[in-house]
């Protein structure tokens, strides 16, 4: 029999949140000093043969992911020149198509058994369906895996419009991570 899940500890989350800012704006700083030419020859050559289409399209391809996620599309963005808030706007409305096809995906897959089995094992219906929208706004903006919810809230049945409430704080998220790459690129030029 497994355990009740943990209650959110607040001062955990936030703990959780200051060491992910920290380490975005570490991981900038040594990239900066690093391997800021190759960055920026392959952000300028991705920026000018695709453009903000591109940056939207390498947003929807790696938001998913978990780790650096939509971070790699910011860095490319900024570093190949296209400024602040073009590259916002671009990234934000990526990770919004890539959370709606991730819950697509997790529609489409939900009914297979071994997902069901990972839903009832972590209850995640039951999160959801107490918690709704405001369960998809945190994980959108905390430190946690993003994708995997996006996925989970499809497949366990969350009405896309719930889902849709919630993650429209995603560019909240993609807003501050942008605001640290911006600081860190800033410090190593």
């Amino acid at each position: 029999m497994n355990p009740p899940p943990e209650q959110a500890n607040p001062r955990r989350v936030l703990l959780q949140a200051v060491g992910a800012a920290s380490g975005i704006l570490l991981a900038i700083l040594a990239l900066g000093w690093l391997a800021r030419e190759p960055i920026e020859a392959f952000s300028r050559w991705m920026v000018v043969e695709w453009g903000l289409p591109g940056l939207i399209a390498l947003t929807v391809l790696v938001d998913p992911v978990p780790g650096p996620g939509h971070d790699t599309a910011l860095v490319v963005g900024y570093a190949g020149g296209l400024g602040f808030w073009p590259v916002w706007i671009a990234t934000a409305i990526g990770t919004q198509i890539s959370s709606w096809l991730c819950w697509g995906l997790g529609r489409l897959i939900g009914h297979w058994g071994w997902v069901q089995r990972l839903l009832t094992r972590w209850k995640v219906k039951e999160f959801l369906d107490r918690h709704g929208s405001r369960a998809i706004a945190l994980a959108s903006v905390l430190p946690v895996p993003y994708g995997p919810v996006t996925v989970g809230a499809g497949a366990s049945g969350m009405p896309l419009r719930t889902f849709m409430i919630g993650a429209a704080a995603r560019p909240l998220k993609v807003l501050a991570a942008l605001a640290m790459i911006a600081a860190g690129w800033h410090l190593t030029g």
